[in-house]
């Protein structure tokens, strides 16, 4: 007798060790595995380890290393949100969904917030500013982008050092 496995990892937390819970989400894949699953479904809201998916110098594609420990361990298909990088679905050797938010966030703030088109949306850093004018733009509010310098001793390192309108 065959049957389907689904496995949930649950979405990021401040206190999750990101380690033990790729070791169970692993060991719980390998156990269906053993099981005679005729599928297994990873549903990772969060995908550990997705923005070291290039390689540096002489470093590993830590990224791709998980991709090929998850397909041995028997996930025949995976459910991911808002990947930092299109590229690591083809790390892996099964289907992968990658589910976006911003639809959902989107019609979030148009509904939950009565004076959005009065909001600004600001970058936490230099890396999420793509992001945050594309929510800008689809919104229709007026852009505001930081350009930063990195400097030694402030909290994360950033400091703006322009503001363009």
């Amino acid at each position: 007798m065959s049957y389907v496995c689904s496995l949930f990892q649950e979405g990021r937390s401040p206190v999750m060790d990101v380690n033990n819970n790729v070791m169970e989400l692993l060991i719980m894949a390998y156990a269906c595995k053993t099981s005679s699953a005729r599928k297994i479904v990873g549903v990772l809201p969060y995908l550990p380890y997705s923005k070291q998916s290039k390689m540096r110098k002489r470093g590993c594609i830590v990224s791709k290393l998980l991709a090929k420990m998850m397909c041995k361990a028997g996930l025949t298909h995976l459910i991911t949100m808002d990947l930092h990088q299109k590229e690591v679905q083809g790390f892996f050797d099964i289907p992968v969904d990658n589910l976006r938010a911003s639809p959902f966030l989107l019609q979030y703030i148009q509904e939950a917030i009565p004076d959005y088109r009065n909001a600004v949306i600001v970058a936490r850093d230099p890396g999420s500013a793509k992001k945050a004018t594309s929510y800008a733009e689809r919104l229709r509010l007026g852009k505001l982008l930081l350009r930063f310098a990195q400097l030694p001793g402030l909290i994360d390192g950033w400091l703006a050092t322009q503001v363009l309108l």
